[in-house]
């Protein structure tokens, strides 16, 4: 038998190698953990939430890896950003702008060539009440001068509030579970109250030497209110009001090429961070479900099932430890098999949005004489049903312009009296637009169950670029912190 030297034999000792066998554990790195995330819904808060997630888990040490899928139920990315390609160019049938005074519209569009909308010094305008067309500039008169320099001092004051409150983001250590409580942080609601349409007398009187009078309110306050949101003044609540009228008055601004192009650019920086990134289209998701059922919360993790048979396949038992909802609950058509908070039910209008490429807006349709110039944008007063505002986007290749026609239902029988020699028409109905804006009702929450959140209960207060950016960013963060604290991480 070999004899074991005596030099070695203190090495032996149970207790020398129970301490070697610690060093050596101590001295292993410990393997970090993977996040598995699922995002359903390829628009603005869906892209918007798989980078900022991308971006916040590049920054710790202790989650190795991002593996983000994103399942879209179309064959185009987006969402209710929508460019079509027609006529030489590239035009907006979704959401026409944001405001770069917003922090996550600013930095999200980072490297994205942009261009301003609108003019500060007011485009020539038309509101058409069915009978008349009323030169809206007109009716301003010398008091639009003062006018524009007043709402740009009031909403230059807005737009600082909401990039206050937007900043808070990065003080307050504990994510909002619900967009009502965002705003609510700072008195931003409060102070949308104060300038609420209802005491417009008020305003007037602060700034104006003589009040606006009522044909004003109806020709220019009443219709451009109605082309942002679709609804009569007493339907517009006092922050949404704020904030369709800071875009006319501070820096709203579209991508160049088509609005798409902003997603795009979210999909092209998530690609090019350290994540692990897939997107599946034309893979409408059926079924969110738990990989076990009633499992604890340290163990939940759910399976995605959708009916595109390669995307099926694709993701055949993975096992996602958050799944992130982005799009209206109410529209997305998906089974979620697991307890989930209550969401209150929202009404969702309606918007159809037409693209006529035509040598001119007709002035006949409108009651004028046939030499007469139709001005680049003609808005429509409350008793007018059929449409909300026809809109020049711009020349196509062939010399012709391109115009953009909104309304709450299909237009076809008013498109050939209305336009001079038309050379291309397209048509998008979006039944699910935006929800009715009803600051009042419960929020809809960001966290749907421990695992699953919700980006679009947002839309509630504010349907915008900016207001889906803004719940991306707190819907990271609560992912994040559920993720953490089931793992025994840091927040």
């Amino acid at each position: 038998m070999t004899r074991i030297p005596a030099l070695l034999s203190p090495l032996c000792s149970p207790l020398l190698l129970c301490l070697l066998l610690l060093l050596l554990l101590l001295l292993t790195p410990a393997s970090a953990l993977d996040l598995r995330l699922a995002v359903i819904g390829s628009g603005v808060s869906g892209t918007g939430t798989a980078l900022m997630t991308a971006m916040a888990v590049a920054e710790r040490e202790d989650i190795d890896t991002l593996h983000v899928d994103i399942f879209e139920s179309e064959l185009r990315t987006g969402g209710r950003l929508y460019s079509v390609e027609a006529a030489g160019g590239r035009w907006d049938v979704g959401a026409t702008s944001w405001c770069m005074f917003d922090q996550y519209a600013r930095n999200f569009a980072y490297g994205l060539p942009t261009q301003p909308m609108g003019s500060r010094d007011g485009e020539a305008a038309c509101a058409w009440d069915g009978s008349e067309c009323v030169d809206t500039r007109r009716l301003m008169g010398r008091t639009y001068a003062r006018e524009n320099t007043a709402m740009h001092e009031l909403f230059g004051e807005f737009a600082a509030l909401w990039d206050e409150n937007v900043l808070l983001r990065r003080r307050n250590p504990r994510p909002y579970e619900s967009y009502r409580e965002l705003l609510g942080v700072n008195a931003m609601i409060n102070y949308t109250q104060k300038r609420a349409m209802a005491e417009y007398n008020e305003y007037e009187a602060e700034h104006f030497s003589e009040p606006f009078p009522e044909f004003v309110r109806q020709y220019v306050l009443e219709p451009y209110y109605r082309l942002h949101y679709g609804g009569q003044m007493s339907d517009i609540h006092e922050f949404a009001s704020e904030m369709a009228m800071a875009r006319r008055a501070t820096d709203s601004t579209r991508a160049e090429g088509g609005n798409d192009r902003y997603v795009d650019n979210l999909l092209a920086r998530l690609r090019s961070s350290p994540a692990s990134a897939r997107l599946f289209v034309a893979s409408a998701v059926q079924e969110v479900q738990e990989v076990e059922a009633g499992s604890d919360l340290a163990h939940r993790r759910f399976h995605v099932h959708t009916a595109n048979p390669d995307t099926r396949q694709a993701t055949e038992g993975v096992e996602y430890d958050a799944v992130v909802l982005a799009a209206p609950i109410e529209a997305a058509n998906v089974r979620l098999s697991v307890e989930v908070a209550e969401v209150p039910p929202r009404h969702f209008l309606a918007l159809h949005c037409t693209l006529v490429a035509a040598g001119r807006l007709s002035p006949l349709f409108f009651g004028l004489p046939l030499q007469h110039v139709m001005p680049p944008t003609v808005v429509s007063t409350s008793n007018v049903t059929d449409f909300y505002a026809i809109e020049q986007l711009g020349e196509t290749a062939s010399g012709a312009t391109m115009f953009r026609i909104l309304s709450p239902g299909a237009i076809d029988r008013l498109i050939v009296p209305m336009f001079e020699d038309i050379e291309y028409l397209f048509s998008k109905e979006w039944k699910y637009a935006y929800p009715s804006i009803m600051p009042g009702k419960d929020p809809q929450p960001f966290r749907l169950a421990h695992g699953l959140y919700y980006t679009s209960g947002a839309e509630t207060m504010y349907p915008s670029i900016e207001g889906a950016l803004t719940a991306a960013s707190e819907v990271t963060a609560i992912l994040l912190a559920d993720f953490a604290a089931q793992h025994a991480l840091p927040v």
